[in-house]
Order: structure tokens, then C-alpha cells, then sequence
């Protein structure tokens, strides 16, 4: 065998090597991610996160809307404003929100909604808040009174996005929804209408995803009727406003294989709901992470009053098919204190947080292919010279 033909066959044997060590790392890149902290792993990179992929989404069949969709890494969520338009029993109108992320070898999915109904209904299975009050996604409470906001009352609504910016090495950007002259019930005596914005503040990091998502509401334009007498309710008046989010997380592959929702049981505080999972070694870890209990501020006119804190409350409906979890939470969120005719704003942000594998920098993603392009010149030089050693010897 000449000094020719074994250099091509160690360039070959070193190709197969360096190839066997990229896919190796990156397998075990991956594996420890996801079995060893989950996504709750640091990652080793520093410097600025690269920024989400944000594109528009288009409404499922049925409604009409807006959307967006929005990844980082393995983080994969879908956001929409819509209204139904009555087919198959689809008559909701609201914020729709859907995130798929990787853990381990599964697939998860975390939702949450605020809608209500077309029909006079509710936007959350029927169900009633605390007492009986209400059914709908959101109300106000005046004098012992429930008057309902319904969404799909409102003149129009839209979407609009910033621009990603970074806050030191974080991305970030907003996306609004915003439901334009949302009527009231006024009984025959004129207008009245409130504004709702629905904001999501998006912040990316290597192993997580932020979001805070922001509800801005605005009263200026809100003249108040009892649903009981159907007479002006006095300016002075205190009132209340509760916004009720269903929020549910399941296994999606899973779900798949067996051919129903495999849904996770929730752990809930006095102002937070998450849910946790198993490595396997007894390590327990949190899937997702949402925060009803951040302060909120009332506006009145020129002043606003921050600081406030909301009363929360939480409600299991439906328990899982495997008789360990609920299939969604009810999540009360109610703005104590505010005043009729003062009043004329409210802003508040639960914060929502979703770990996930580290996201891949740049400098990760160029030595791969770096990597992959010496693979491929070492395998071609190998080749070369072992088809040019056979022609020299016939």
C-alpha cells in the first residue's frame, strides 16, 4: 500500500470522525438539555440573545382576525385576535393564545384565552365567577349589579407590533390587540363604549421566554345603566372590573398516541398558577409559569395611581380523562376600588413565563457549519486521492 493510498483512507477515516463528533455533540447538547434541568437549564452563551422570528398568522377556518407567530429556539407560540362566525358552534370573540415547546421527547402545549360570546354566552365554558356573579370573560360589578363587556360588541378591532429593540443583551418587542369601541347595554338612552387593548410584551432569553401581557382599558367613553332598574347609575358609584382567563396545559404528543387531552394537574398560590414536570431522577422542574398577583395602576384623567394589587381566585372546571388534572383553570382577575365618573383607565400585565431549550447563537450555528464544510473538503480530498491511486496503478 503506498504513502498515497493510506493518506487517502485516514482522509476518509477522519472525515467519518469529525462527522461522528459534530452529530455526537450536538445529540448530546440536546439530550442534556432536556432530561438533565429541562428547560430550565442555563445556557452557557453570553452576550445579546438573538432576536424571535416574528411573522403574521392567518386565522383558522370560521373567523375572521388577526395573528401573529413568534419563536425563539424550540418556543413556538401563536396568538390571535378573532371573531367566529357562528359555524360549527364557533361564536367566540377574544384573545387566543397557543405555545408549543419541546421537553425531552414530547411536546407540550400551553393556552390561555380571554373571549367571550356572540350569543350572550360565555366565552369560558358557562362557567360563573366566585358568588355566582358572572359568566362572562369580562365584567363590571356596580352596586351589586353584574354589567357583562362583551368583545364581540366591539366596532372593529386590529392589530400593530413595534419594532424588536434591545434592553441590554435581551429582545424585546409589543404586539397589540386592540377591540375599538367595545358597546354597552344602555337600555334605549344612548352610547357607551369602552376600549380594550390587549398587549404582549414579548423579552426573549437564552432559556426562556417572557411575556407579559398587558390589558389596558379604557373607561372615558363608558356611561353606566342598571341592568335592573335600566336607569343611569350615579357618578361616585365604586365598581369593580374582573377579567377571567382560562388557561390549560397538556402533552401534546402524547395526547396524540392515545387520542385524547393528556392534561397537567396545576399547582396554584394565591396569585399564580404553574405547572411542573419529572427528569425522571426526581427532579422537578416548572413547565410554564403565570403570575396574576403583578400590581396594576387606575388612571384618572392626568393622575395615575400605581401600585394597586388585583384579588385573584382560581377555579378547576372538567378533571382529566385520567382522573389527575384539570383540563383547564379558571383564572379571576378583579380591580377593586375604581369609581364611576372618575375612573377613566386601568392597566394591568400578568406575567406569563415559559422555559425552553437554550436557543442557538450564531457562533454555535457557524461552527456547525464550519464543521460540516471540513467534513465535506476532508471526505472529497480523501476520495480524490484514493480514485487517483487506483487510475495510477491500472
Amino acid at each position: 500500500m503506498t504513502n498515497l493510498h493510506k493518506l487517502g483512507i485516514f482522509g476518509v477515516f477522519l472525515a467519518l470522525i469529525l462527522l461522528s463528533s459534530c452529530i455526537c455533540g450536538a445529540y448530546a447538547q440536546n439530550n442534556t438539555s432536556s432530561t438533565q434541568n429541562s428547560p430550565t437549564q442555563s445556557s452557557t452563551e453570553t452576550g445579546p440573545v438573538p432576536a424571535p422570528s416574528i411573522e403574521s398568522n392567518p386565522v383558522r377556518p370560521g373567523e375572521t382576525g388577526c395573528g401573529i407567530t413568534v419563536i425563539s429556539g424550540d418556543f413556538n407560540s401563536n396568538w390571535y385576535a378573532v371573531r367566529g362566525d357562528g359555524s360549527s358552534g364557533n361564536n367566540l370573540e377574544g384573545l387566543y393564545s397557543n405555545i408549543q415547546y419541546d421537553i425531552g421527547n414530547s411536546q407540550m402545549c400551553f393556552e390561555t384565552q380571554l373571549a367571550s360570546s356572540n350569543d350572550g354566552g360565555s366565552g369560558n365554558f358557562g362557567v360563573g365567577q366566585p358568588n355566582a356573579t358572572s359568566s362572562y370573560a369580562i365584567s363590571i360589578d356596580c352596586d351589586g349589579t353584574i354589567i357583562p363587556i362583551n368583545l364581540y360588541n366591539c366596532a372593529f378591532f386590529n392589530e400593530s407590533r413595534t419594532n424588536v429593540i434591545y434592553v441590554g443583551d435581551l429582545p424585546e418587542f409589543n404586539n397589540t390587540f386592540t377591540f375599538h369601541n367595545v358597546s354597552l347595554d344602555t337600555y334605549g338612552h344612548g352610547s357607551s363604549t369602552v376600549t380594550i387593548s390587549l398587549t404582549q410584551q414579548f423579552i426573549a432569553n437564552w432559556t426562556e421566554m417572557t411575556v407579559k401581557m398587558d390589558t389596558d382599558v379604557d373607561f372615558s367613553n363608558m356611561q353606566l345603566y342598571s341592568p335592573i332598574t335600566q336607569q343611569p347609575i350615579s357618578a361616585g358609584t365604586q365598581f369593580s372590573l374582573t377579567l377571567v382567563y382560562t388557561v390549560d396545559m397538556s402533552n401534546f404528543t402524547a395526547s396524540q398516541e392515545v387520542g385524547h387531552a393528556v392534561n397537567f394537574q396545576p399547582t396554584v398560590t394565591p396569585t399564580q398558577i404553574y405547572y411542573t414536570g419529572d427528569n425522571g431522577f426526581g427532579y422537578q422542574y416548572k413547565m410554564a409559569n403565570m403570575n396574576f398577583g403583578d400590581s396594576y395602576t387606575e388612571v384618572q384623567g392626568n393622575n395615575q395611581i400605581p401600585n394597586q394589587t388585583p384579588e385573584t381566585y382560581f377555579q378547576s372546571q372538567r378533571p382529566g380523562v385520567q382522573g389527575d388534572g384539570a383540563a383547564f383553570v379558571l383564572c379571576f382577575q378583579t380591580f377593586n376600588g375604581l369609581t364611576y365618573g372618575l375612573t377613566t383607565g386601568l392597566n394591568s400585565d400578568p406575567t406569563l413565563t415559559i422555559p425552553h431549550k437554550p436557543v442557538q447563537s450564531m457562533t454555535q450555528i457557524l461552527f456547525v457549519l464550519i464543521l460540516l464544510a471540513v467534513v465535506a473538503v476532508t471526505a472529497i480530498l480523501g476520495v480524490a486521492l484514493l480514485v487517483r491511486h487506483r487510475r495510477h496503478r491500472n
